[in-house]
């Protein structure tokens, strides 16, 4: 949701208005009003930041080490390095000198390098390159000139070049790719003739073959593909023939296939499936009769099983599964039975199974697992006991020795929002540490596993929110770096003096 208002800031096209409303209708799947069931636990997250808060945010591995963004009040939001230690934590390049800061965002490993989006203060929000040390981080290329912002979205990799969205100033919003280099960073092909943009998103890579939603000004919005050629780049199918469009989204690779939802006008929005062909791609099953179908969303493969949410008129929005095939394609459990929604989310695989969050009205939003089948789809621990709501959220697989471990964020309604471990059963889902004392909680976020340590952000209601570590054990779980120090109140002998940021959240 937060994404989708993100882009409808950053365009006046009709593609992000309609995108919005197709998230809108998506979003109201989950629980309504009606059902009396709690908002979803990514809701519930949400902080105000403060003074003392660095953030941590955009976690990825490289070279053994660990970069994201974070701020201080002596350089704003930068690009940051750990090895996991105090010593270790620093900043790598004050990019936009000065505590307003560049902006990072869309973080990410190609090639042994950095690649990201910043603003330096002069040329705009464009594409940087880094090595990890300071001398080695530089913008990438100026791709609309001087200060102007290109604002490269959605950056993949395919066949060692990495392909995203971006805006020259001259032929609008269309697909670029780049091998790293200035001289190798190009537009792959002007989709919407002239300054017009196309808008290419949901960009995703099977094999060779990268996909995308666009709009190229003639037939709407539709599903396209491309091999890094402008002969190589074409629309797969126009499932809405003429000028309307069918709105893919959640696109979404399991094995040879490419799955997605899209909305033809006919069935409503389902759930269809593509091999890159025109003839290969098809609606994969209409679940609810009618115009506006089953609005099927968080498509999660595990193994060769596609699970997804989908609403079907009958039981409210549930857990389904799906090989491709019409057949293949049904109900896993009605969770909570009847029309009402059991609020399934955070589809997570875990090694052969599928962890989510779910009510079945009995014991509120718990931790649940499934293995595909009806049987299989179980409770896995009643954290927050009886009815009141654990809310899971925020999951992150760590595979050790070939065991699977899932840390997640819950609340037990003792020691508040705080970090979790499963091994997939009752007696193996515990809490690893209560960071922060008392009811409130240190609401951890941003998780990010490296070599059996987990990384993530944290507030202990001292030092603000900062970058925490834990191997899993109460023991290891401490503070990397207190990357923003609050200030300290100069002494006057006035008494006490109010604090420079809030308590609470």
């Amino acid at each position: 949701m937060a994404r989708t208002i993100r882009l409808l800031l950053r365009s006046s096209t009709r593609w992000c208005w309609i995108t919005l409303i197709l998230n809108l209708m998506l979003w109201s799947i989950r629980p309504t009003l009606a059902t009396a069931q709690p908002v979803p636990p990514a809701l519930l997250q949400a902080t105000l930041p403060r003074l003392s808060d660095s953030n941590p945010y955009n976690l990825v591995a490289l070279g053994g080490l660990i970069y994201f963004t974070a701020s201080d009040l002596q350089h704003g939001l930068e690009l940051w390095r750990t090895d996991g230690t105090e010593a270790g934590t620093r900043i790598v390049r004050d990019i936009q000198a000065g505590v307003r800061g560049s902006g990072i965002w869309q973080l990410m490993s190609y090639n042994n390098q950095l690649v990201f989006v910043a603003d330096d203060g002069r040329s705009g929000r464009e594409l940087w390159i880094s090595d990890g040390t300071e001398h080695g981080t530089r913008m990438l290329a100026d791709i609309h000139a001087g200060a102007g912002s290109s604002h490269p979205l959605g950056l993949i990799e395919m066949g060692g070049k990495l392909y995203f969205s971006a805006d020259d100033g001259q032929y609008g919003r269309e697909l670029w790719v780049t091998d790293g280099t200035e001289r190798g960073t190009r537009m792959v092909r002007d989709l919407a003739l002239g300054s017009r943009s196309s808008d290419p998103q949901e960009l995703v890579a099977a094999g060779d073959t990268l996909y995308f939603v666009a709009d190229d000004g003639t037939r709407g919005v539709e599903l396209w593909r491309s091999d890094g050629s402008e002969r190589g780049t074409r629309m797969v199918r126009d499932l809405a023939p003429g000028r309307a469009s069918s709105m893919p989204a959640a696109l979404t690779v399991m094995g040879d296939g490419l799955y997605f939802v899209a909305n033809d006008g006919v069935a409503g929005y389902e759930l269809w499936r593509s091999d890159g062909t025109e003839a290969g791609t098809y609606l994969v099953r209409d679940l609810a009769t009618g115009i506006f179908g089953s609005s099927p969303m968080q498509l999660t493969p595990v193994g060769d099983t596609l699970f997804f949410v989908a609403n079907d008129g009958l039981v409210g929005a549930e857990l389904w599964r799906s090989d491709g095939t019409e057949l293949g394609t049904y109900l896993v459990r009605d969770i909570y039975p009847g029309a009402v929604s059991s609020g399934v989310w955070y589809l997570t695989a875990v090694g052969d199974a599928l962890v989510f969050t779910a009510s079945d009205g009995v014991y509120g939003y718990e931790l649940w697992r499934s293995d595909g089948t009806a049987t299989g789809t179980q409770l896995i621990h009643d954290i927050h006991a009886g009815a009141a709501d654990a809310f899971p959220s925020f999951f992150a697989p760590q595979f050790t020795l070939g065991q699977a471990v899932l840390y997640f964020v819950a609340d037990d309604g003792h020691n508040g929002r705080e970090l979790w471990r499963t091994d997939g059963t009752a007696t193996g889902t515990a809490l690893v540490h209560a960071i922060r004392a008392g009811r409130e909680g240190s609401a951890p976020d941003a998780l990010f596993e490296m070599n059996g340590v987990l990384y993530f952000a944290a507030d202990d209601g001292h030092n603000g929110r900062e970058l925490w570590r834990t191997d899993g054990s109460s023991a290891t779980t401490r503070m990397v770096r207190d990357i923003n120090p609050q200030p300290v109140p100069p002494n006057t002998s006035a008494g006490p003096t109010m604090p420079l940021t809030p308590t609470t959240r």
